[in-house]
C-alpha cells in the first residue's frame, strides 16, 4: 500500500482502522502530523506537491458531530468506556472543552492508567480521572453522567453483549445520552437498547461515519488537511449535510429512536444501505 501511495499521483490518501491506529505510528515519522502524536493514526493523506500528512481525526470529529447534534459540551460529565485509540483519542478532543468532569474506564487497568496520566498532564482543568471496570467509583460516575460514550469494540465484535453490567446499566440517569461509536452489525446493540429502556438518549456510530466522511471530503476538494481552517469547517459541515439529505432524500432512517421496538432487528439492510450511499456520497 505505501509502496502504491508514494508513486501513484491518484492515491491521496486512506484510513487506518484499529488495532493498526497505534502501530502505524512508527512508519510516519517524518510525515507533516496533524494534532498531538501518541494517541494512534487513522489518516494518511498527500497533497499536491506529494507532502504526507497524517494525524487522527476521530476525536475532532466526534466533538464537530456532537456539537452539531447534541448540546454544548461545557459542564458536562462525561464517562468514555474504552482507553483504546478510539477513547483515548475523543477524551484528548474533550480536554479543553470545559467538561465539569471525564472519566475513562477500560477492562486492562494498566492501559486506562496511563491514559489518565497523559490526559491530565495535557490537560488545563485537571478534571480527568481513571476509573477501575465495574467499581463502585465507576458505578457513581455512571450514575452521575450526562454523556456515556461506547469506545470499546463490544457491540461489533459481540454484538449481543454490552460493556456494562446490568447493574452499571441500572444507574443511568434518564435523559443522559448513551452513545456507541459501533454501527454494525446492529443498528442498536445492547448498550444502547438497555441504556434507551433506562430513559437515556441513544446515538450510535453512523453520525459519526458522516462526519469523518465530511472532513475527508473537504480535504479533498481543498487539497489541503488542515481542519481548523474556517473555510475548510465550513466545507465538511456543508459536505455533511449533503450526505445526510443524501440519505433523507434516499428515504432510509437515520434516527435511531425511530429503529426501537419488534421491528429493529429487520432494519439492518436499511443500515447497510445507509454506510453503502455514506461511501458512495464523497
Amino acid at each position: 500500500i505505501m509502496r502504491i501511495f508514494s508513486h501513484s499521483k491518484k492515491f491521496i490518501g486512506f484510513d487506518i482502522e484499529a488495532p493498526l491506529k497505534e502501530k502505524a505510528e512508527k512508519y510516519f515519522i517524518d510525515a507533516k502530523w496533524m494534532g498531538k502524536k501518541g494517541f494512534g493514526l487513522d489518516f494518511v493523506f498527500k497533497n499536491s506537491t506529494g507532502d504526507i500528512f497524517c494525524g487522527n481525526e476521530l476525536g475532532d470529529a466526534w466533538v464537530s458531530w456532537y456539537e452539531e447534534v447534541g448540546d454544548s459540551l461545557k459542564s458536562k460529565k462525561v464517562v468514555i468506556l474504552g482507553a483504546g485509540p478510539s477513547g483515548y483519542t475523543i477524551a484528548s478532543s474533550l480536554l479543553n472543552k470545559s467538561l465539569d468532569s471525564l472519566h475513562i474506564t477500560d477492562i486492562n487497568e494498566s492501559r486506562v492508567s496511563a491514559a489518565a496520566e497523559t490526559l491530565t498532564s495535557l490537560s488545563s482543568d485537571k478534571n480527568v480521572f481513571s476509573v477501575q471496570h465495574e467499581s463502585t467509583v465507576m458505578k457513581d460516575a455512571i450514575r452521575r453522567a450526562d454523556i456515556i460514550i461506547n469506545a470499546t469494540g463490544i457491540g461489533k465484535k459481540y454484538p449481543e453483549k454490552s460493556p456494562l453490567s446490568d447493574e452499571m446499566h441500572s444507574v443511568i440517569k434518564p435523559g443522559a445520552q448513551a452513545i456507541d461509536l459501533n454501527y454494525r452489525p446492529k443498528p442498536i446493540n445492547p448498550f444502547l437498547e438497555k441504556a434507551h429502556k433506562n430513559g437515556a438518549v441513544i446515538f450510535n456510530g453512523v453520525g459519526l461515519l458522516i462526519e469523518i466522511n465530511a472532513i475527508s471530503a473537504a480535504r479533498v476538494i481543498f487539497n489541503n488537511p488542515l481542519t481548523q481552517h474556517a473555510d475548510f469547517e465550513t466545507a465538511a459541515k456543508n459536505a455533511a449535510t449533503a450526505i445526510t439529505t443524501y440519505l433523507e432524500e434516499e428515504g432510509l432512517e437515520t434516527n435511531l429512536n425511530k429503529l426501537l421496538g419488534p421491528l429493529a432487528t429487520e432494519k439492518q439492510p436499511e443500515l447497510d444501505a445507509i454506510i453503502a450511499l455514506v461511501q458512495q456520497s464523497i
